[in-house]
């Protein structure tokens, strides 16, 4: 088990050697949710004390194997990643107010292939932005997807969190 901050710089540092193939899944839960990741080999669990605030507190674990885990990730979700777009796309989305319009240039720029050089694009072409995701959001919380190992894990991980936050003066009311 490892602190959120030391699990995120592991991360970072093999999605930097790999971007492609990866996976984000968040399922809500009632106290902490869990967020899945995967780079198609591994699959890490993480619980933060909140995905909305700019440093949250968390824990997480690698859990095994992806294809172990393939029931975590939706698999019509494209590939996590950096795509680029181009600055008048969204100009031209704002101003037409138009959903057909968005939705097929959402549906293009999920159909980019992953960007794994943000300088070197930017090198190129002043009139480009990137956008990351997309990341799959489950609002219903099922612990059905949790093997016994995977359930234990969990309850580890709710509990190492609640002890983390109150040694940092945080009370249950804080959650």
């Amino acid at each position: 088990m490892k602190q959120f901050d030391d699990l995120f710089n592991e991360l970072s540092i093999l999605y930097r050697k790999n971007p492609f193939g990866w996976r984000i899944s968040i399922k809500k839960e009632p106290r902490f949710g869990n967020i899945f990741i995967t780079n198609s080999k591994n699959v890490w669990q993480i619980k933060l004390d909140s995905i909305y605030k700019a440093n949250p507190i968390g824990l997480g674990s690698n859990i095994g194997d992806y294809s172990e885990n393939k029931n975590l990730f939706d698999i019509k979700t494209p590939y996590y990643g950096l795509r680029s777009i181009k600055n008048e796309d969204v100009r031209n989305m704002l101003i037409n107010n138009d959903m057909s319009y968005a939705k097929r240039l959402i549906d293009e720029i999920l159909n980019r292939p992953v960007v794994d050089n943000i300088d070197k694009m930017r090198d190129n072409d002043e009139n480009y932005g990137f956008l990351s995701g997309p990341i799959h959001f489950s609002q219903e919380p099922d612990k059905s997807f949790l093997s016994k190992n995977q359930k234990k894990l969990d309850k580890e991980l709710n509990d190492s969190l609640d002890k983390l936050l109150f040694r940092k003066g945080y009370d249950i009311e804080y959650i």
